[in-house]
């Protein structure tokens, strides 16, 4: 992206791209049930109003609720209650390097203490488009759902993207299935145009066709210079 930006169209636009994204919403409250944010839940964060605290307008830092929101995930044994028993509510998060991994009773506490139904986050490619985890006991809908929009994620994951809708007591998934994948253009080197990525090409033929031309003349030359030699010699 920043290297598109910077060829097409100047490092003006780059910053400014930079700044509306710092200003981006970092989360949702849908029908004052469903949570929606991008990574998990934070340990730094008991009540959803709390979530106005947080400073927005910054570049994401490395650790604190904004980070958490943005880069935390569930824990790999969430629905698994034998791993959960064993699990703390947060552990570090290896595999993204910073932030936790959310434990389903953690999850339940958060809900418990708002008042929500559920939380919905993206975060993590799913091969079905979406997730729904671990129902809550009292509630028994799902405490935690995935939903990831992008079919085939870069190309390389062939998974189903999926959108979610919710009106009030049912929720409804949409699946975009295999043969709706749009391919992304072909984009060549440093975003030429093909006039400008041929010239090298071109340039390159054309020497060659002018240094065969010049060694058949060389040659033709050559070969007269003999046939007179020869003549001269008898």
């Amino acid at each position: 992206f920043k290297d598109e930006c910077l060829l097409k169209l100047g490092d003006l636009f780059y910053e400014e791209c930079m700044k509306s994204f710092d200003c981006l919403p970092i989360a949702a409250l849908v029908q004052g049930q469903l949570f929606c944010i991008h990574g998990c839940i934070s340990p730094e964060i008991r009540y959803i109003r709390e979530v106005t605290d947080i400073n927005r307008i910054i570049e994401p830092p490395t650790k604190g609720p904004l980070c958490d929101i943005l880069w935390a995930d569930p824990t790999d044994g969430y629905d698994n209650e034998k791993l959960e028993q064993r699990s703390e509510m947060y552990t570090h998060n290896g595999p993204r390097g910073c932030s936790y991994n959310v434990s389903y009773r953690a999850m339940c506490k958060f809900l418990d203490d708002n008042d929500l139904l559920c939380v919905i986050r993206a975060h993590q490619v799913q091969s079905a488009g979406c997730k729904m985890y671990k129902k809550h006991e009292k509630t028994l809908f799902p405490t935690l759902v995935t939903i990831f929009s992008a079919p085939n994620y870069c190309e390389v994951y062939k998974n189903r993207g999926a959108i979610l809708r919710y009106d009030g007591s049912v929720m409804h998934v949409f699946q975009y299935h295999n043969h709706q994948w749009v391919k992304h253009p072909y984009v060549l080197p440093n975003f030429l145009d093909a006039f400008r990525w041929s010239i090298p090409f071109v340039l390159e033929k054309v020497t060659d066709m002018f240094l065969a031309i010049l060694k058949y003349c060389s040659d033709e030359h050559d070969g007269r210079l003999s046939r007179r030699t020869q003549i001269i010699e008898k």
